[in-house]
């Protein structure tokens, strides 16, 4: 007769190390929300949070360009999640993520929280336009169209004529390098 023996269950940290050695963690470290590339829109963190009974609330958008919402804790426990996230200190858009105020989706009218500095205008054809740090005095730099769920980058760049390109252009002058 053999004996089983039980070995203690792995915290998150230590199941989320075991995988990147390549080791078995027992279950596969689960992400949700803690980068960009694993981020959850706002409309399905909302439905999560229904789906799971928990307190109805507006989510907050920390990443407006996908329009990604904030997996909080509870949901993160309900989910669970391994992996925490450290958000950048600015948006894709260059405005800080602090501060929030209500803003109502066009798809939906879901109530959400944004940034303070998340400042949008409505194009006569419904379209959404965001602006870079919040300025609405600068050309947008996202489009929102009509029926879509997140931006898209305005390219803002002048066009590039290849022939006036001057490689020199690009170079340090030897005396604007030297120290003291």
């Amino acid at each position: 007769c053999g004996v089983l023996l039980m070995q203690p269950a792995m915290n998150r940290k230590e199941r989320v190390n075991r995988a990147l050695r390549h080791e078995d963690p027992g279950k596969t470290p689960i992400d949700f929300g803690a980068s960009a590339v694993t981020g959850i829109h706002v409309t399905c963190v909302a439905a999560l949070r229904d789906h799971f009974g928990l307190e109805r609330r507006p989510v907050k958008v920390h990443e407006p360009y996908q329009m990604l919402g904030l997996v909080e804790d509870d949901l993160a426990r309900e989910i669970g999640v391994d992996v925490e996230g450290v958000s950048p200190a600015k948006t894709i858009f260059g405005f800080s993520i602090r501060g929030w105020k209500t803003w109502r989706t066009p798809w939906n009218g879901l109530e959400a929280l944004v940034p303070d500095d998340f400042n949008t205008t409505v194009e006569p054809n419904g379209d959404v336009l965001i602006y870079p740090q919040g300025d609405l005095s600068a050309p947008p730099s996202g489009r929102m169209p009509t029926g879509s769920y997140f931006f898209d980058a305005i390219i803002r760049q002048e066009p590039i004529c290849e022939e006036q390109l001057d490689p020199n252009d690009n170079l340090e002058r030897s005396e604007e390098r030297r120290v003291g």
